[in-house]
Protein backbone atom coordinates (compact mmCIF):
# COMPACT_ATOMS: atom_id res chain seq x y z
CA UNK A 1 0.00 0.00 0.00
CA UNK A 2 2.92 2.49 0.05
CA UNK A 3 4.44 1.75 -2.53
CA UNK A 4 0.95 2.48 -4.25
CA UNK A 5 1.41 5.87 -2.38
CA UNK A 6 4.68 6.50 -3.57
CA UNK A 7 4.04 5.82 -7.11
CA UNK A 8 1.13 8.07 -7.30
CA UNK A 9 2.80 10.95 -5.14
CA UNK A 10 5.90 10.51 -7.88
CA UNK A 11 3.48 10.64 -10.87
CA UNK A 12 2.01 13.72 -9.84
CA UNK A 13 5.14 15.61 -8.66
CA UNK A 14 6.48 14.47 -12.36
CA UNK A 15 3.42 15.53 -13.90
CA UNK A 16 3.35 18.73 -12.58
CA UNK A 17 6.78 19.32 -13.57
CA UNK A 18 6.30 18.35 -17.01
CA UNK A 19 2.96 20.99 -17.54
CA UNK A 20 4.82 23.39 -15.54
CA UNK A 21 7.60 22.99 -18.06
CA UNK A 22 4.98 23.44 -20.53
CA UNK A 23 3.27 26.47 -19.31
CA UNK A 24 6.70 28.43 -18.90
CA UNK A 25 7.98 27.36 -22.19
CA UNK A 26 5.14 28.73 -23.83
CA UNK A 27 5.70 32.32 -22.38
CA UNK A 28 9.76 32.48 -21.91
CA UNK A 29 10.96 35.18 -24.10
CA UNK A 30 7.53 36.94 -23.83
CA UNK A 31 7.65 37.64 -20.19
CA UNK A 32 7.84 41.47 -20.39
CA UNK A 33 4.57 41.28 -22.30
CA UNK A 34 3.05 38.92 -19.74
CA UNK A 35 4.28 40.81 -17.02
CA UNK A 36 3.99 44.40 -18.55
CA UNK A 37 1.81 47.15 -17.14
CA UNK A 38 -0.59 47.93 -20.07
CA UNK A 39 -3.46 50.63 -20.33
CA UNK A 40 -5.97 51.71 -23.30
CA UNK A 41 -5.29 54.58 -24.40
CA UNK A 42 -7.62 56.27 -28.02
CA UNK A 43 -5.54 57.68 -30.65
CA UNK A 44 -6.97 59.62 -33.15
CA UNK A 45 -6.09 58.49 -36.74
CA UNK A 46 -5.90 60.26 -39.72
CA UNK A 47 -4.86 58.39 -42.33
CA UNK A 48 -2.85 55.34 -43.85
CA UNK A 49 0.31 54.88 -46.31
CA UNK A 50 1.89 52.32 -48.02
CA UNK A 51 5.29 54.13 -48.18
CA UNK A 52 6.91 56.91 -46.35
CA UNK A 53 6.95 59.19 -49.60
CA UNK A 54 3.13 59.26 -49.55
CA UNK A 55 2.72 59.39 -45.74
CA UNK A 56 5.20 62.56 -46.13
CA UNK A 57 2.79 63.89 -48.93
CA UNK A 58 -0.55 63.60 -47.57
CA UNK A 59 0.96 65.65 -44.02
CA UNK A 60 2.59 68.51 -45.72
CA UNK A 61 0.00 70.90 -44.34
CA UNK A 62 0.04 68.92 -40.88
CA UNK A 63 1.99 70.75 -37.81
CA UNK A 64 1.83 68.32 -35.16
CA UNK A 65 1.70 64.09 -35.72
CA UNK A 66 3.30 61.06 -35.43
CA UNK A 67 3.34 58.04 -37.04
CA UNK A 68 3.39 54.51 -36.50
CA UNK A 69 4.73 51.72 -38.40
CA UNK A 70 2.96 48.42 -38.41
CA UNK A 71 2.76 45.57 -40.75
CA UNK A 72 4.22 48.00 -43.21
CA UNK A 73 1.88 50.53 -43.44
CA UNK A 74 2.57 54.16 -41.90
CA UNK A 75 -0.21 54.78 -39.93
CA UNK A 76 -0.37 58.90 -38.87
CA UNK A 77 -2.28 60.01 -35.94
CA UNK A 78 -2.92 63.11 -34.28
CA UNK A 79 -3.97 62.82 -30.71
CA UNK A 80 -3.53 60.35 -27.92
CA UNK A 81 -5.98 60.35 -25.12
CA UNK A 82 -6.80 57.78 -22.72
CA UNK A 83 -10.29 59.63 -22.13
CA UNK A 84 -12.70 59.29 -25.31
CA UNK A 85 -14.11 62.39 -24.17
CA UNK A 86 -11.38 64.08 -24.39
CA UNK A 87 -10.22 62.47 -27.48
CA UNK A 88 -13.81 63.05 -29.31
CA UNK A 89 -12.81 67.03 -28.00
CA UNK A 90 -9.50 67.17 -30.25
CA UNK A 91 -11.78 65.17 -32.66
CA UNK A 92 -14.00 67.80 -33.00
CA UNK A 93 -11.11 70.48 -33.17
CA UNK A 94 -9.70 68.80 -36.33
CA UNK A 95 -13.25 69.03 -37.69
CA UNK A 96 -13.20 72.08 -37.64
CA UNK A 97 -9.91 72.47 -39.27
CA UNK A 98 -11.95 70.21 -41.72
CA UNK A 99 -9.29 67.57 -41.07
CA UNK A 100 -10.72 63.79 -41.35
CA UNK A 101 -9.54 61.79 -38.49
CA UNK A 102 -11.27 58.20 -36.95
CA UNK A 103 -10.58 57.34 -33.27
CA UNK A 104 -8.78 54.18 -32.43
CA UNK A 105 -7.91 52.11 -29.39
CA UNK A 106 -4.90 50.56 -28.54
CA UNK A 107 -2.49 49.51 -25.92
CA UNK A 108 0.48 51.90 -24.27
CA UNK A 109 3.06 49.43 -22.62
CA UNK A 110 4.38 52.80 -21.22
CA UNK A 111 4.17 52.96 -17.13
CA UNK A 112 5.64 56.61 -17.24
CA UNK A 113 3.92 57.50 -20.52
CA UNK A 114 0.65 56.17 -18.53
CA UNK A 115 0.90 58.53 -15.99
CA UNK A 116 1.74 61.83 -18.30
CA UNK A 117 -0.90 61.08 -20.42
CA UNK A 118 -3.41 60.93 -17.36
CA UNK A 119 -2.33 64.33 -16.38
CA UNK A 120 -2.21 66.06 -19.91
CA UNK A 121 -5.92 64.50 -19.75
CA UNK A 122 -7.38 66.50 -17.07
CA UNK A 123 -6.04 69.27 -18.13
CA UNK A 124 -7.84 68.21 -21.39
CA UNK A 125 -10.82 68.28 -19.63
CA UNK A 126 -10.83 71.50 -17.94
CA UNK A 127 -9.71 73.18 -21.29
CA UNK A 128 -12.28 74.69 -23.61
CA UNK A 129 -9.97 77.09 -25.73
CA UNK A 130 -9.43 75.39 -29.27
CA UNK A 131 -5.30 76.91 -29.50
CA UNK A 132 -4.50 75.57 -25.94
CA UNK A 133 -6.07 71.89 -26.84
CA UNK A 134 -3.89 71.91 -29.87
CA UNK A 135 -0.51 73.15 -27.43
CA UNK A 136 -1.54 70.47 -25.14
CA UNK A 137 -2.18 68.03 -27.65
CA UNK A 138 1.48 69.25 -29.41
CA UNK A 139 3.25 68.23 -25.48
CA UNK A 140 1.52 64.60 -25.81
CA UNK A 141 3.01 63.77 -29.30
CA UNK A 142 6.07 65.22 -28.08
CA UNK A 143 6.28 62.74 -25.18
CA UNK A 144 4.99 60.45 -27.00
CA UNK A 145 8.02 60.57 -29.86
CA UNK A 146 10.63 60.70 -26.55
CA UNK A 147 9.27 57.24 -25.56
CA UNK A 148 8.06 55.71 -28.47
CA UNK A 149 6.38 52.71 -26.35
CA UNK A 150 3.13 51.39 -28.10
CA UNK A 151 1.86 47.56 -28.23
CA UNK A 152 0.62 46.57 -31.68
Amino acid sequence: MKKYRLYLLALAIGLGFVFSNLMFSEYSGRLDLVFAATDQAYFLKHSEHESLEDMKAATDDLNDFLYIVENDTYKVYLAISKSEENIKKLQDIFSELEIETSIEERLIFNVEFVTLITQFDALIAQVEDSNNLLQINKRVLQNYKEMEQIAT
